[in-house]
Order: structure tokens, then C-alpha cells, then sequence
């Protein structure tokens, strides 16, 4: 099933999701899930000051210079980004 740790396949993903997301379709009451939404607003919190310290860091280290305001090349994959950020909010 996972044959590496270090680097599980995309369908090794999509087996954990769909053993996640299953059982959690069978619940009726939205209320119940106020517990898995607040610890989803932790992790959300967590993960925008953990990449503002790194930012800061590489701004610190680097100087302010050093940051690409425009990158051509993944420029599609930020809209992308975007979009699906914005379906699930």
C-alpha cells in the first residue's frame, strides 16, 4: 500500500483521503463538526505565521530585493490556487 514513507504516491493520497471522507459523509448534524472546524482555523492561523516567519527570514537574510513580486512561470498555477482557495471559503 505505501511502499515509502518518505514519498507516498498520488494514489496512495487519494486512498487515505477516501478513508477519511467516507465516514465523514454518513454525519447528519453540521454541529458536530464545530470541533474539526476550529482545529481547521488553528492549523489555518499556524500555517500564516510559520510562512510570515520564513518571509521574514529570507527578507531579513536577503533584503527586500530578493523577492519576486511576478513570476511568468507559475503565474497559472497561483490563479489556480486562488480560485480553489476562494470555491472553499
Amino acid at each position: 500500500f505505501l511502499p515509502s514513507l518518505a514519498a507516498p504516491s498520488l494514489g496512495a493520497f487519494c486512498v487515505l483521503q477516501v478513508a477519511v471522507y467516507a465516514p465523514l459523509c454518513c454525519v447528519r448534524k453540521v454541529q458536530n463538526f464545530a470541533i474539526t472546524n476550529l482545529a481547521a482555523n488553528f492549523l489555518i492561523m499556524y500555517s500564516l505565521v510559520v510562512l510570515s516567519c520564513f518571509a521574514s527570514r529570507r527578507v531579513i537574510d536577503n533584503g527586500p530585493n530578493a523577492l519576486a513580486l511576478f513570476n511568468p512561470r507559475q503565474f497559472y498555477l497561483f490563479i489556480g490556487t486562488s480560485a480553489f482557495v476562494y470555491e472553499g471559503s
